[in-house]
């Protein structure tokens, strides 16, 4: 038999396990370590290092503050220690959960005794999460120590668990261990552990290609809730990877083998992966999302898959373990595991996403890439997923116009308020982020919240904005029980609480001039007219607009006027501006991702929002009194000719009311268009320069149409 090395110890402190984020039960901590058990995560909690049950204890000082352990085993007792520092007039929760969203509350604690004192909970057997959370804060701190979860005792049966250390291994996972030298010989250490209530019969324990391998004892039989010690001698004669897989045929409950694939690395580098990827294709791709696959002929540890808007070069670096969310130059990884097929984050309309694949062996520092066989694909997402007859039956220039619109995009399906999450924010508006988190952008200030799933929004900070105000609707209160116009998601955005949606309350929005409060890009103070308003960032100033006139259209009836009010309330005796919306929706046309978030919507929704598909429509509509008007100059303004009068040159821009044009070609006419859609000047010039010295024009925003033999163009023009 061969010697067992001294190289033992050196060889435990880099033998490493790839676990998911559970634990095995039974599981507890005492926190006496920062370095929480897997499986076991917290937000925000500090330590009380002097006191406890059993000094240190987790300390939870500010409201969202939480403990949560996932574990992966039908679970029996919850025991706690739990204290109350000056705690009073709040709520301390402990809560189980069966998904991770959806949770149970197992206590409220609304008072707190000053010594440290035990509880013991019952936990369902289904559930697979415990979270202690401060739900509301109003004085004082909690104090928790000495948690521990109980395996059930419902297991009538044998069932065999595997793990080294404190380490389990899942049945078909990845055991790794690196740092390997050339014929030195280190032990492995398995334990089998029968967490059953039945005597567990184990028929033949074996490894397929042993050349690395060889097991020094056999196990044939472990009593209940009994560990035994599998030893497993590895000899390597080569640099690179040395993989087999350890068979265990046993008696248990659920599955009579379990497999663990033994990945071992010799020297500085796994070896470097074989065979060729191929057979990229693209499937189910939308405005909103895409899917892809791809083959590969040799089995490796797993592929690095990038994506990008540039077809650029990029260069990978051997034993550099990228994480989602990584950039390398212009490429994120958007995939680092064994998935062959693929569905990327963050996808918008109208745009050439390229993608690379990689395969690679190893893990960490000792990762190799495949750079000699990078597999290569685009596809462009489709403008829209508009329907050429969705809006068949609405006419403009029609005086029942808006009602054509209303009875078009009126009936829809309706979800609860509190189903935003899974229904559109996970699905579609958050991004990968480092660190196995998740993030997404408060409209209003552009602030990006990063965040663990599962989602919670008090946790976050985050809430549901309704861009036309809750108090706005005629139906007010709609939320008791929950209207369709509550729940509609074409108005409904992610904003963070404090700050943003609490400063914003029922104001409208507006351009500030005198600045009371900011945050982030956003602004709170008074309009030109002295009046208080809200301003969103730039970038959420046109999808705020159009989210207002859907709703002034999608619920307007003879019963119920969606009007924009001309006063809001008694504290706020003023309305929302239409002409300010209408400018917002003209200088901030539709992007990618509020075509594609339409798009989406539509798929779960039912309907569309008209103002995206359309921007001009609102040009057609008086939103003080929901009544057709002839916007047919204001519904020219698109994007592409606002783009298109490079050729002509306006002086001074800002101006007061004198300004002048001049163009390369002869120019034939020249409309001046408020920011409704109204003529205020029209001239017949027949010359390459014309000037304006009225005093016709008030502060605000204008659009120059110059018509030339060659084209018609649109100028933006800024009175001061």
């Amino acid at each position: 038999m061969p010697t067992i090395s001294r190289s033992l110890t050196i060889f435990f402190s880099v033998f490493y396990f790839l676990v998911v984020a559970q634990t095995q039960l039974p599981t507890s901590f005492s926190f006496g370590s920062t370095n929480f058990p897997i499986g076991w995560t917290t937000k925000n909690t500090s330590f009380y290092n002097n006191s406890g049950n059993t000094p240190p204890a987790l300390k939870f000082d500010n409201t969202g503050d939480y403990l949560m352990v996932h574990f992966d085993n039908s679970p029996g007792d919850l025991s706690y220690f739990i204290v109350g520092n000056l705690f009073s007039n709040g709520e301390f929760l402990v809560e189980e959960s069966i998904n991770g969203n959806q949770w149970n509350t197992l206590r409220s604690f609304l008072s707190l005794t000053t010594t440290y004192e035990q509880y013991h909970d019952d936990l369902n057997p289904l559930s697979r999460y415990v979270r202690f959370k401060y739900k509301l804060k109003s004085t004082g701190n909690v104090g928790l120590d000495d948690v521990t979860i109980s395996l059930g005792t419902t297991n009538d049966f044998p069932i065999l668990r595997c793990k080294s250390e404190n380490e389990y291994l899942k049945n078909k996972s990845d055991c790794y261990f690196e740092n390997q030298l050339v014929n030195v010989i280190d032990t492995l250490y398995i334990f089998l552990e029968n967490i059953g209530n039945k005597p567990l019969h184990l028929d033949s324990i074996r490894i397929i290609d042993n050349i690395n391998y060889s097991i020094i004892n056999q196990v044939s039989s472990i009593d209940s809730m009994s560990i035994d010690t599998l030893m497993i001698l590895c000899s390597p004669i080569k640099e690179g990877s040395i993989y087999s897989v350890l068979e265990i045929y046993s008696n248990d409950h659920i599955s009579s083998l379990y497999e663990i694939n033994l990945k071992g690395t010799v020297g500085d580098l796994a070896s470097e992966p074989k065979g060729d990827l191929s057979n990229l294709f693209f499937l189910n791709v939308k405005t909103y999302k895409l899917e892809f696959q791809f083959q590969h002929d040799e089995k490796v540890d797993g592929f690095l898959v990038l994506k990008s808007t540039k077809d650029s070069p990029v260069s990978i670096l051997d034993g550099v373990d990228y994480q989602i969310g990584n950039y390398i130059g212009d490429w994120m990884v958007v995939s680092h595991d064994t998935s062959t097929n693929i569905q990327p984050k963050s996808i918008e309309a109208n745009t050439n996403y390229y993608f690379k694949i990689l395969k690679f062996n190893g893990r960490n520092n000792y990762l190799n890439y495949d750079q000699s066989n990078i597999l290569e694909g685009n596809i462009i997402t489709p403008p829209s997923m508009l329907t050429s007859d969705y809006y068949s039956n609405v006419t403009v220039n029609n005086e029942n116009f808006v009602d054509q619109l209303t009875s078009t995009i009126s009936d829809h399906t309706s979800f609860p308020y509190s189903d935003y999450t899974q229904n559109l924010l996970i699905p579609f508006e958050i991004r990968d982020t480092l660190e196995h988190q998740y993030t997404v952008t408060c409209v209003y200030s552009g602030e990006n919240v990063i965040f663990d799933l599962p989602f919670d929004w008090s946790e976050t900070g985050l809430s549901r904005e309704h861009s036309y105000c809750h108090n706005w609707m005629p139906t007010n209160p709609a939320n008791n029980p929950e209207k369709p116009e509550y729940q509609d998601l074409h108005h409904l955005f992610p904003v963070v609480f404090k700050n943003v949606n609490e400063t914003r309350s029922n104001y409208p929005l507006g351009e500030v001039i005198q600045v009371v409060s900011t945050y982030k890009d956003c602004k709170f103070g008074y309009n030109n007219e002295g009046k208080l308003v809200f301003e969103p960032r730039d970038q959420h100033k046109g999808d705020a607009a159009r989210a207002i006139f859907y709703m002034c259209t999608a619920y307007q009836s003879t019963t119920e006027n969606w009007r924009l009010k001309p006063v809001i309330s008694s504290l706020i005796p003023y309305g929302q501006d239409q002409v300010i919306l209408k400018k917002w929706n003209l200088i901030d046309p539709p992007s990618n991702w509020e075509i594609a978030r339409n798009d989406y919507i539509a798929f779960i929704q039912g309907n569309r929002n008209p103002f995206i598909d359309h921007p001009e429509y609102a040009c057609d509509i008086d939103f003080y009194t929901m009544e057709y008007i002839d916007g047919i100059n204001c519904s020219k303004l698109t994007l592409e000719t606002l783009e298109s009068g490079s050729d002509v040159k306006l002086s001074p821009n800002p101006a007061i009311n004198q300004f002048k044009l001049s163009s390369n070609t002869i120019i034939q006419t020249i409309t001046i268009i408020n920011e409704i859609g109204v003529v205020v000047c029209s001239e017949i010039v027949e010359n390459n320069e014309w000037e304006y010295k009225g005093t016709a024009l008030r502060k605000g925003v204008y659009f120059l149409k110059i018509e030339t033999k060659e084209k018609s163009s649109i100028v933006k023009l800024v009175i001061h």
